[in-house]
């Protein structure tokens, strides 16, 4: 019988809290043939404690010091511990190694990110990026291109590997995230609202302060359609990266922008719960989980109509060209005053999301890691 080890690694790590965390602990949730499935961890570092992560085998990697060794150390590591082939739920940490592994890629936003850098720049400035994105290229085609399959999670992440790294498509599966059932529904308290100096309707934005989630330009939209300051603007973000200065200017003397950072989860999903809806313009997503979470919270989403985006809302989300601040501006003014609209896409997005689950991903995931390799041991 095929032995599959799941790198847990990451949940080790900051990880655990962001998108990779979820995908990762909710699939292991709902995988059915458990008894097949080792959970990898580093040794000496904490492992989380999470129920269930007690229903699997777990086995403990103490990488050598032998750095030129590391590779054939690793496989070595697996063959003893019985592991046939090993599954890389996201693409930062896998090991180029001879030996059968799938890979999760969840999205390859460095690539088109650096390419807009270097149209953007000039000099020694832009060698550097270009000398930089070919070393990327090389590596992670030869990282991704030696896997047995790929796992990307919208069909918008695979034509991005395919048209940056020239992978071969009949390799690459599409399985489409779930999302978070702790999301479903509404908390009746309302607590985390003073809890939180909520004093005002408010918009919600998940996103850390990197240039891809096009804070600024949400900050600027908002702003423009809340001149009669009847809301707040919530950004969820984390404490790295640390505020720009353009956007510590830029809500400096506007106290209806609440920066949170670093919540924990049950305090996340009651700010999306009493929301007016979510805002998420950003400028890439290889998939966009915020999008599934605020509309199983039962609120109206306005995101990018670009990328991975509308493949993800559906006919249930608001579209807007971030790089469009007035048309931002406008969609953002139309939704907060149209309580008919509102209640219409809250309910298109309840719809929605019944084309994504956890449960179908798992299944759809184990299915095809139990199928790469016959049922016998490899080496």
């Amino acid at each position: 019988m095929t032995k599959i080890a799941i790198d847990c690694r990451s949940l080790q790590d900051d990880s655990l809290t962001r998108g990779i965390g979820s995908y990762l602990l909710n699939i292991l949730i709902d995988i059915k043939q458990k008894d097949r499935f080792f959970l990898l961890f580093r040794d000496k570092k904490t492992i989380p404690d999470y129920p269930v992560l007690n229903e699997y085998e777990k086995i403990i990697y103490k990488p050598t010091l032998l750095f030129w060794d590391l590779k054939n150390h690793f496989k070595k590591f697996l063959l003893k511990n019985r592991v046939n082939l090993l599954f890389f739920p996201g693409q930062y940490n896998v090991f180029t190694i001879n030996f059968p592994y799938v890979v999760t890629v969840h999205d390859i936003m460095y690539f088109p990110l650096r390419l807009q850098e270097i149209a953007n720049s000039t000099g020694l400035k832009k060698l550097n990026y270009i000398l930089d994105i070919k070393w990327m290229t090389h590596k992670v085609h030869k990282q991704l291109d030696k896997a047995r399959a790929l796992v990307a999670v919208s069909e918008y992440t695979k034509k991005d590997i395919v048209s940056f790294l020239k992978i071969d498509p009949q390799k690459i599966q599409v399985i489409y995230n779930g999302w978070d059932k702790a999301f479903q529904g509404k908390q009746a308290s309302g607590t985390i609202t003073k809890q939180y100096h909520l004093t005002k309707p408010y918009v919600l934005t998940v996103a850390p302060f990197e240039t891809r989630k096009n804070v600024l330009n949400m900050i600027s939209a908002f702003q423009n359609c809340n001149r009669d300051k009847e809301y707040q603007f919530v950004i969820i973000t984390k404490t790295n990266p640390p505020v720009p200065e353009d956007i510590k200017t830029m809500i400096k003397n506007d106290t209806d922008i609440i920066l949170l950072k670093n919540l924990p989860k049950t305090a996340l999903v009651e700010l999306y719960q009493h929301a007016v809806c979510l805002f998420f313009a950003t400028n890439y997503e290889g998939f966009g989980l915020p999008i599934l979470e605020a509309m199983a919270a039962g609120i109206p989403v306005i995101t990018s109509s670009i990328t991975s985006m509308p493949e993800v809302g559906g006919s249930a989300a608001l579209y807007v060209d971030p790089k469009n601040t007035d048309e931002m501006a406008d969609a953002l003014g139309k939704l907060l005053t149209d309580k008919s609209l509102q209640q219409k896409m809250i309910k298109a997005g309840y719809e929605n999301i019944k084309n994504f689950s956890y449960e179908n991903c798992a299944r759809e995931t184990e299915e095809l890691l139990i199928g790469i390799l016959p049922d016998k041991n490899h080496g």
